[in-house]
């Protein structure tokens, strides 16, 4: 993940400083991977959003793919799941994904940049 929340944004902050905001629509979950690094597994989900209109910024594709925390794999399932489900219609608030794994199309939710 790539951004970090140091407080909360200001209403300003959230809509100013994000590289993408879009809405659209919840495909599909493409992908869940868990890091055992820590104590308890740490999951990630990566979902496919149908996006349907660009607010801020600019993409070449049609869908794009958003890591969030939260999910569940198998037999380690977090006590908390991302509230990204399947079909719903979703606002997001977005910065590009400069994880490892990075895809052209992969980003994070916007927290802040403090």
């Amino acid at each position: 993940m790539t951004t970090t929340c140091g407080g909360t944004p200001t209403l300003r902050e959230r809509f100013l400083e994000p590289a993408l905001i879009v809405d659209g629509r919840v495909e599909k979950a493409v992908r869940v991977t868990a890091d055992p690094s820590g104590d308890r597994a740490r999951m990630q989900t990566v979902f496919r959003v149908k996006v349907e209109n660009v607010l801020k910024g600019e993409i070449a594709q049609t869908s794009i793919n958003v890591r969030v925390l939260g999910g569940g794999a198998e037999e380690a399932d977090t006590d908390w799941s991302t509230l990204i489900r399947e079909g719903n219609r979703v606002m997001l608030l977005l910065a590009p994904d400069y994880g490892s794994d990075r895809a052209a199309n992969m980003f994070v939710p916007f927290l802040s940049t403090r």
